[in-house]
């Protein structure tokens, strides 16, 4: 037993440098970074300035090849970033945030129409780095509508017209973008993966201090798989006895849930198609599925196995009845009821056209994913549950939040979130399941493509399975006497 617990330990500290090394070597997902264009402005009044931008992809889309093709139309109406300025005869720095891989430019300097607007020095920056100075010559600026520009000693100088005014800048240099992230070290990178590393180390510290305390619940689970199978059947046909329909209404309910959602959001709000990172389009409907589906088995097995005690009580006070089998009974109840939701997201993907392919198999990795996740969270609050009541209703406000919290019902990649919000977001470990549901189904995104996100969302589950199990190990021998 000894030369075995000695092989185990020396595989997880190889497996810890494995890691280690791997989070050093972790670069940005420059996806997800931007560029910034920086103008030196005055004027003598106050206005509010846009600058309309198209990317790589939507030059793809349109067919435009060259810079002479570019027109005004060309840009979308929503994608805009916006500046004001108040300083009415000084100098104001304003800064637009982009997408790192925008190409053209259209900037409409102005609002206001007979008002006169001075460029005196303009930048794009990444990272903090320029990427390109531009001179401030007439020439520079392409196809000016309802503008008049004057070479001024200040810089240039543009006077609107109309309000209809807008001047095309040059193209960015996107290849050049591409090479000043490749060679900054960024900052907050570096600071993410010290804590990754950090909590990657404590994981595996404690796996080798408290291997054979933690392994202990993991091995009872394992000997007695048939029994928990046995009573998470049970558990999933007695939770409806008594009623005419049965289990039918375990499936009833979420299927009627996702209706209303969608009937809200699409056909009251209007959300209409979304788009994802990727730049895949999709009916709401579907995007819908692959967020609300993990969160049904998630909430389900967490708010039912929160009571898993006081369910089974009387195997609790059962001398011969080892408990520790009893939370994994609901994570199981709940399973047998995602695996015929994952069936039934795969028929509504097919019937619009999204026929099964092997990526979408991805999505049992993300399931077993919160199996483990939920498992480690029951241990812990069925144990707190038992000498603090209360707890199931707060487990139920925050199952409640938490949907809300989890980009579900709105689309993450279409909202200009970053910075420590973006962070916070990302720090649910229901983040990545979610973002995994639909990379399975719409993407085609694997999630060894994701490995800042998989790594931490391993190290954060294993580490509360590990603090759950070990709650419940201390436990478990007052239960008996409280229930």
């Amino acid at each position: 037993m000894k030369k075995k617990n000695v092989i185990v330990r020396l595989l997880l500290v190889i497996l810890a440098v494995v890691l280690n090394f791997g989070i050093v070597k972790i670069k940005p997902d420059y996806t997800t970074e931007h560029i910034e264009v920086w103008m030196t402005v005055r004027a003598d009044e106050a206005f509010v300035s846009s600058l309309y931008y198209l990317t790589t992809g939507d030059r793809a889309k349109a067919g435009v090849k060259t810079e002479e093709e570019i027109s005004k139309k060309s840009f979308l109406k929503k994608q805009v970033a916006l500046a004001s300025y108040d300083k009415h005869g000084k100098k104001l720095d304003m800064g637009y945030g982009l997408p790192v891989d925008t190409k053209d430019l259209c900037w409409k300097p102005t609002d206001r129409s007979n008002v006169a607007v001075t460029l005196m020095s303009l930048q794009i920056r990444c990272q903090g780095q320029v990427i390109t100075d531009l001179p401030l010559e007439e020439k520079t600026f392409r196809k000016p509508e309802g503008l008049e520009m004057e070479k001024t000693g200040d810089g240039l100088t543009f006077r609107a017209v109309s309000r209809n005014n807008s001047v095309l800048l040059p193209a960015v240099d996107d290849g050049k973008v591409m090479e000043q992230l490749k060679n900054t070290v960024d900052p907050r990178q570096m600071r993410l993966n010290i804590a990754l590393l950090i909590l990657t180390d404590l994981l595996f510290l404690l796996l080798l201090l408290k291997l054979e305390k933690i392994v202990e619940i993991p091995m009872v689970i394992l000997k007695n798989r048939s029994l928990v199978f046995s009573l998470g059947k049970n558990d999933f046909k007695t939770k409806f006895a008594g009623s005419m329909f049965g289990t039918i209404w375990a499936f009833v309910q979420p299927i009627v849930t996702v209706l209303v959602y969608w009937f809200v959001f699409e056909k009251a709000l209007h959300v209409g198609t979304q788009s994802t990172k990727a730049g895949i389009a999709v009916p709401y409907l579907l995007w819908l599925l692959g967020g609300l589906v993990p969160w049904f088995f998630f909430s389900d097995a967490l708010s039912t196995g929160t009571n898993v005690m006081m369910d089974y009580s009387y195997l609790v006070k059962k001398v011969v009845f080892n408990i520790s089998c009893l939370p994994l009974v609901k994570v199981l109840s709940a399973f047998f009821v995602h695996l015929f939701f994952i069936a039934f997201t795969v028929l509504i993907y097919a019937v619009h056209g999204y026929y099964p392919e092997p990526g979408m198999l991805q999505c049992l990795y993300y399931t077993f994913g919160m199996v483990v996740l939920a498992s480690g969270l029951i241990y812990f609050t069925s144990a707190l549950v038992v000498f603090f009541r209360d707890l199931s209703q707060i487990v139920n406000i925050a199952i409640q939040v938490g949907v809300w919290f989890t980009p579900i019902m709105w689309n993450i990649d279409a909202m200009n979130i970053q910075g420590p919000v973006l962070l916070l977001l990302k720090m649910n470990p229901m983040y990545y399941v979610v973002m995994g549901y639909r990379d399975s189904f719409i993407n085609h995104v694997w999630f060894w493509e994701r490995p800042m996100e998989t790594i931490y969302f391993w190290v954060i589950t294993l580490l509360l399975f590990v603090f759950g199990t070990q709650i419940f190990r201390r436990l478990r021998i007052h239960f008996a006497d409280v229930l």
